[in-house]
């Protein structure tokens, strides 16, 4: 995750936000929610429904996982510790 933010802060458009909003006080990263969360909105009345369902599209993969890694982590067994022999 540290190398994708580095990527995004490499960018010279969204560098210094992304730079404040994780280094920053939190202020910073309140108005950075709110200008992202105002961007959408903006998008969405420029766009229309297509601004709406296309974040919604992107977001199914990563909660499709999460819930498989939540409900699936019964069905496979614990692996035991194994205990180095004292040869």
């Amino acid at each position: 995750m540290d190398f994708f933010i580095r990527i995004l802060c490499s960018i010279p458009v969204l560098g210094w936000p992304i730079r404040e909003a994780r280094d920053g006080s939190d202020l910073l990263k309140i108005c950075f929610f709110l200008n992202l969360v105002m961007a959408w909105l903006i998008a969405i009345y420029f766009f229309g429904y297509p601004a709406i369902i296309i974040p919604a599209l992107a977001a199914v993969p990563i909660i499709f996982l999460g819930l498989i890694s939540v409900t699936a982590a019964d069905c496979f067994p614990k692996r035991e510790k194994v205990k180095p022999s004292a040869d």
